[in-house]
């Protein structure tokens, strides 16, 4: 049976800086260490109160719930999911297609001890608190002022926060590309006669966060903002504005080479956010000392892309430890109307993973309304991943040959060997000849399950369970097989390994299995092969 899906109406778009990164594609992984007793936590925890701040997006054709807690998507209050698209039209009932969503990141010490931050509902508990961290000035080499390399590194130091900051940036800065320009060309005016900001775009503009406390150990440098009269200060009466870098004719930042990170979209969202506020109660892993700069934004189209909200995320470690073998992941738990029926599926060859519905009627469940018939499904995609581990080279990838007019594809044991990819929805920056600008796209999908789950694929309960997704093994770290549900012992799981859970037929080079033919597509659809009996569906929630 043919399954057409409606459209796909998220993007994730990521940009991660910091001092811990690495390269991951390894196909043997085995066993993580399962759930090993852990010391007692003696990290100085800063005893912040959870964070509260909400805000709603609602921009184009999609609302939706932005949080500073680490949390998307959720009316926690409510227990309720928010994320609409297309959005409700007057008397219209709106039906959800995302529960919940939250950026995971963990690592190791130079010890080997695991420090890791994530969340998913904040109902067991908090990793994340508003607000910057302390850095000890001058340890880095971080000029916003001109272009940044691989090299960029921002301060670092204690990586604390005291609770009154922790309350002050729980807050979430909202700026509009049109303000922003109404401001520069109103500043900008010789003829006297140019229209004025509104008293909503002066307002934004003179809240804007873009310097941190240097009084109380913050970094110079918060929410990004072009500098005038380059002072370092952000001082909007010297005509100074939160900067979008593709606005009047500017394009000061070179993509692919420049490591500063400007504003995007039509509408901006951004705030600040931290994992060393207070005790891991969510995850029970130890705080890492991360810094993160969260964009929300959206753009004014009358395409496929005013059904999409996008987000960005700037990670900068600002304590002293580097971490080894680290992963950042997207948790999503898509629930299609009815949380239910659903199934999950990815697109090797685009990076793209999607949710979609268990048939072709989503009914109502639990007092929540469904999709009906023919439901939509939801997708996730990385447009810019953190940046790979420099290593000196250009890694291979495919790239377009001039002269035959044809693309140019690396094998895949080139491509493992040599740290690139095959397909060029894995990431960017591949086989271009420049060294040391790839980025990463999707290199893991596991896919579980919220509710009725079998053993050892449920939600994870601990750091180490958390970890063992991230790194697209199963909950208590058993490897990921090709066919079946993916779990070693069910029905037709065979003993090929892979890195990406029901690609269906998405994968012809058979990247995810390294480059062993399994001899039949994936999906939860057709689990064995083609004609097979599907699975069950259920409330899914997957880890890219």
């Amino acid at each position: 049976m043919k399954r057409t899906f409606k459209y796909l109406s998220l993007a994730i778009t990521m940009c991660f800086i910091g001092q811990a990164s690495a390269y991951n594609h390894d196909f043997g992984k085995g066993k993580s260490g399962g759930d090993k007793p852990k010391p007692t936590v003696t990290t100085k925890a800063a005893n912040c109160a959870p964070a509260n701040y909400r805000k709603t997006m609602d921009f184009n054709d999609v609302s939706c719930q932005l949080e500073t807690g680490g949390l998307l998507f959720l009316d926690r209050a409510n227990g309720l999911a928010t994320y609409t698209v297309p959005k409700k039209k007057g008397n219209e009932t709106a039906v959800t297609v995302i529960y919940a969503g939250a950026l995971w990141m963990g690592g190791t010490d130079v010890n080997g001890q695991l420090k890791l931050a994530a969340v998913k509902f904040r109902q067991d508990g908090n990793d994340f608190w508003p607000g910057p961290l302390t850095v000890q000035y001058g340890t880095g080499n971080f000029d916003p002022s001109v272009p940044q390399g691989d090299t960029a590194r921002r301060d670092y130091g204690d990586g604390t926060i005291d609770p009154d900051q922790c309350l002050l940036y729980d807050n979430i800065f909202t700026i509009t590309k049109a303000g922003v320009i109404l401001f520069i060309t109103y500043n900008n005016c010789t003829t006297g006669d140019c229209p004025s900001p509104t008293n909503e775009t002066l307002a934004q503009i003179n809240a804007w966060p873009g310097n941190g406390d240097v009084g109380r150990g913050q970094d110079q440098f918060l929410a990004p903002f072009y500098d005038v009269n380059n002072d370092m200060f952000y001082e909007p009466e010297e005509g100074d504005y939160p900067w979008y870098d593709d606005i009047l004719g500017r394009d000061d930042i070179q993509c692919g080479a420049d490591r500063r990170v400007t504003l995007f979209g039509d509408v901006t969202n951004w705030w600040v956010f931290n994992d060393k506020g207070n005790i891991h109660t969510e995850s029970q892993g130890e705080p890492i000392g991360m810094e993160i700069h969260a964009q929300a934004f959206a753009f004014a189209t009358d395409d496929e892309i005013n059904k999409m909200t996008f987000y960005n995320y700037e990670l900068i470690n600002r304590g002293t430890q580097t971490l080894f073998d680290t992963y950042f992941s997207q948790y999503i738990d898509a629930d299609l109307g009815n949380y239910n029926d659903d199934y999950a599926g990815c697109d090797v060859t685009r990076g793209l993973s999607y949710m979609y519905n268990g048939d072709l009627n989503d009914e109502p469940n639990s007092g929540r309304p469904g999709f009906g018939q023919n439901p939509p499904s939801i997708g996730v995609d990385f447009f810019e991943g953190p940046y790979q581990d420099a290593d000196g080279a250009d890694n291979p990838g495919p790239v377009f040959d001039t002269i035959t007019n044809q693309w140019v594809v690396p094998t895949v044991a080139n491509a493992i060997a040599n740290k690139g990819i095959v397909y060029r929805g894995l990431g960017i920056g591949y086989g271009d000849g420049i060294a040391d600008n790839e980025r990463y796209g999707m290199r893991n999908f596991t896919i579980y399950t919220g509710t009725n789950a079998p053993a050892g694929q449920s939600d994870p309960a601990s750091s180490s369970q958390f970890y063992n997704y991230m790194q697209g093994l199963w909950q208590f770290g058993d490897q990921l097989y090709y066919g079946g549900t993916g779990f070693p012992g069910a029905p037709c799981v065979g003993a090929i390994e892979t890195n990406y859970m029901f690609p269906a037929n998405s994968d012809t080079l058979h990247w995810a299995t390294a480059g062993v033919n399994p001899g039949f597509d994936w999906s939860e659809f057709e689990p064995c092969g083609s004609g097979s009996t599907s699975n069950p569906s259920g409330d899914r929630r997957f880890v890219q």
